[in-house]
């Protein structure tokens, strides 16, 4: 019922309601934001690897794409607030102007959910389509397993099996089999991952079929979030259904 009443993708829709009832709605509203526009990372044909160094280190340990954006994003917030916006974007490849249209937008889907009863009416005067702090339903806003758990139900079923069985890890999805981490995204080259699923919102095709922004997710949040999970071939292995 109320993703009918949301005028936004599904997808997006899906990972707003998740975010205010599970109580990590800012962090998704920024996720959301993004998925909406477009990665606010630039890539200067020349800078590819100082770029991949900047994502990864606003990742840290999440294997998030999609938290490396927010992470990027919440430092904006700050570096705009104290006056060093230009040197910050220039320093981690970042357009401004992605990152402006992307507040402005969590503006917007924080007034949607408004709208339904999902989120709260801003404190201290606050104004509708404003962009800040105050949004409410946010109490497992920095708990990453919760955030994980609301990417998942937000994204399913576009899901990645990773197979760690062989030396050079493999990925597979239940449409396309074989796939290809796409080569900007901060979870690509890692010789192990401490999960066996990903969650992805877009894949491109060129001279395979990559997935070109990902999240790493849990057995555990993958049992309650996505599909139903059964016994794999192998001993103590998990295979998901449906």
């Amino acid at each position: 019922r109320h993703l009918s009443q949301l005028p936004v993708e599904p997808r997006v829709g899906k990972l707003l309601v998740m975010g205010a009832l599970f109580g990590c709605l800012s962090p998704v509203l920024t996720i959301a934001s993004a998925m909406a526009h477009r990665d606010p990372f630039l890539m200067p044909l020349d800078k590819k690897e100082q770029v991949d160094a900047v994502k990864r280190r606003f990742a840290g340990d999440a294997f998030s794409d999609h938290v490396a954006v927010l992470n990027a994003y919440d430092g904006w917030v700050q570096a705009r607030r104290s006056g060093a916006e230009k040197d910050y974007v220039w320093r981690n490849f970042l357009s401004a102007q992605t990152l402006r249209l992307v507040s402005d937008m969590r503006g917007q889907f924080r007034d949607l959910l408004q709208d339904i009863g999902l989120a709260p009416a801003p404190r201290f005067g606050g104004a509708r389509g404003g962009d800040d702090d105050d949004v409410g339903c946010d109490d497992y806003a920095h708990d990453m397993a919760m955030l994980r758990a609301v990417i998942c139900a937000g994204l399913y079923p576009n899901v990645v099996a990773i197979d760690q069985t062989r030396k050079r890890p493999g990925f597979k999805t239940q449409q396309d089999g074989k796939v290809e981490l796409h080569p900007a995204s901060v979870n690509g080259g890692h010789p192990g991952y401490p999960f066996r699923w990903l969650v992805y919102n877009e894949k491109i095709k060129t001279t395979g079929i990559f997935i070109r922004d990902s999240t790493m997710v849990s057995d555990f949040g993958m049992l309650l979030f996505g599909g139903a999970l059964e016994e794999g071939e192998e001993r103590g292995d998990l295979a998901m259904s449906g």
